[in-house]
C-alpha cells in the first residue's frame, strides 16, 4: 500500500514539475509591427544598451549622421540601418507623425540615441526638438 501511494505521489509530482517547467521555459513571441517589410523591435533598456543625447551637426548620404554628444562633447558618426527605429518626441513637429524617415532628420535637431554597447549598432533615434544651429 505504501509503495502504491509513493508511486502515485511521485508521478503527480513529476507531472506537475514537468508541466510547470514547460510552461515557464517557452516564450510566446508577440507579433511586432513592420514598416516596409522591416521588422521593428521595441528597444528595452538593458545592460547591453546605452544612450546619449546630442545634436545633429551633419547629415551624410549612406545614411550616416554626425552627432555632437551633449555631456562628453565627443563627435559620433551613426550609420543607420533599416532596423533603426526613428521616432519623434512631439507629433506636432512632424505634421502629426511619430514614426520618421531618414529624410526627416536635419542639422540642428536634438536627438537621443540608443545603441548596443557590444556592436556599437544604433538601435533607436528619438528627435527631442527642432532647434537649429546658428549659421
Amino acid at each position: 500500500m505504501r509503495r502504491r501511494v509513493w508511486v502515485v505521489a511521485t508521478t503527480l509530482l513529476l507531472t506537475r514539475l514537468y508541466g510547470l517547467g514547460a510552461s515557464t521555459s517557452q516564450q510566446v513571441e508577440r507579433p511586432r509591427p513592420t514598416l516596409g517589410g522591416v521588422r521593428r523591435v521595441a528597444v528595452q533598456p538593458t545592460a547591453e544598451n546605452a544612450h546619449f543625447k546630442g545634436t545633429i551637426t551633419k547629415v551624410l548620404p549612406g545614411p550616416v549622421l554626425m552627432v555632437n554628444a551633449e555631456q562628453t562633447s565627443s563627435v559620433h558618426f551613426l550609420e543607420l540601418t533599416p532596423a533603426t527605429s526613428l521616432k519623434a518626441k512631439q507629433k506636432a513637429d512632424f505634421g502629426g507623425r511619430r514614426n520618421l524617415d531618414f529624410e526627416d532628420l536635419a542639422v540642428g535637431q536634438r536627438i537621443k540615441v540608443t545603441y548596443e554597447i557590444a556592436t556599437n549598432e544604433t538601435l533607436k533615434i528619438k528627435v527631442l526638438d527642432q532647434a537649429t544651429l546658428p549659421h
